[in-house]
């Protein structure tokens, strides 16, 4: 079965980076505006710490990566639908960190490929436009910073650039490789395309600052440390549109650190062994999801949460006969259209 999963958990396998596992936050406000189309390839390009070289050849760029970490600075970061960045990496577990220095958005309409870890950065925006084709052991796209310490050291601590977009869109085809993971983080993250990690997982964070830890197993947690407040500004906010994102795990936890936080899915379903908990910052905590697709939620699976959750699928809500829904409080709602909510069979919806 194929469905949307925002799923906070986790990227990088290295044990050198290994940490306890924070998953995501989400805050949602405010609208994307779709930035313009860039015109130049990847520019600059300099290996400021750790051990590489860049070299180009028309419209091929290739970074051999000799150590495990790597910090590569580059004037822009854009890729016509023709172009194409190589990453030559020691192993799976090396990460090769891009600062990218423009004033624009970065656009990427080519092909990045990597046999390890990438992390671009660019407080300005990251957009993966439709032709985009990204194939990697891992990816962290980012419109927070981070520092150069703190990432030698393993610290994947981020924050915004005051004055800037901090956006992160994708429109392509973003793949992890198995066990692999995929993070979008910045001050609005937008999914309208493909994004796959097989046996990995797949974060979408959106706020100011985060930290980004690992567990035991190599997998990607995003935590919120400082959000966005609704009203604050037109940013702040995480949309499935109509995007897919396939993660294949049967776990999805998402941490909720305001009172009130809206998700938007493509899809919501939930086979027999799959499980969805929200970690709220309290019992009156709420957490809105707009199922967005045009198909009923098949929810077969276990939900639990400490506070309220919404479910809103206009084109109906089936809890089947091995659902478990534990929570605070659920109001699961298909009237926006006449939809309709079934439950099947006998069901342990429990009060926490």
């Amino acid at each position: 079965m194929t469905r949307r999963t925002y799923s906070p958990r986790n990227v990088f396998p290295s044990a050198a980076f290994r940490k306890r596992l924070l998953p995501a936050a989400i805050v949602a406000a405010g609208q994307l505006i779709a930035p313009p189309i860039a015109l130049a390839g990847p520019e600059g390009g300099n290996v400021v710490a750790g051990s590489g070289s860049i070299t180009k050849s028309e419209k091929q760029t290739t970074i051999t990566q000799r150590s495990d970490r790597l910090i590569a600075e580059w004037d822009s970061f854009d890729l016509a639908v023709d172009e194409v960045v190589t990453y030559l990496q020691p192993g799976r577990d090396a990460v090769a960190l891009n600062r990218i220095l423009s004033n624009s958005a970065s656009n990427i309409r080519g092909r990045i490929n990597a046999n390890g870890h990438v992390v671009l950065i660019n407080p300005r925006g990251i957009v993966f436009g439709e032709s985009a084709q990204v194939n990697v052991g891992g990816i962290i796209a980012s419109g927070l910073d981070i520092n150069d310490e703190d990432f030698l050291n393993g610290d994947f601590v981020f924050s915004e650039v005051a004055n800037t977009e901090g956006k992160v869109i994708n429109q392509g085809m973003i793949t992890a490789a198995t066990g692999g993971n995929v993070v979008l983080q910045g001050k609005s993250v937008k999914n309208e395309g493909l994004i796959t990690a097989h046996l990995g997982s797949v974060n979408l964070a959106s706020g100011l600052e985060s930290v980004v830890t690992f567990d035991e197993a190599g997998l990607i947690g995003v935590r919120v440390t400082r959000s966005q407040l609704q009203g604050e500004s037109e940013d702040g906010s995480i949309v499935g549109g109509s995007g897919q994102i396939t993660a294949e795990q049967k776990r999805t936890l998402i941490e909720q650190y305001s009172d009130r936080i809206a998700i938007d899915w493509e899809s919501f379903d939930l086979d027999a062994d799959e499980v969805v908990s929200f970690l709220q910052p309290g019992r009156d905590s709420v957490a809105l999801n707009r199922i967005l697709g045009n198909s009923a939620s098949d929810i077969r699976g276990q939900i639990n949460a400490n506070g309220h959750v919404v479910l809103v699928n206009p084109r109906g809500i089936v809890f089947g006969e091995s659902a478990q829904v534990n929570v605070g409080g659920m109001l699961a709602s298909g009237l926006d259209i006449g939809g309709s909510v079934s439950l099947l069979g006998k069901h342990d919806i429990k009060e926490l």
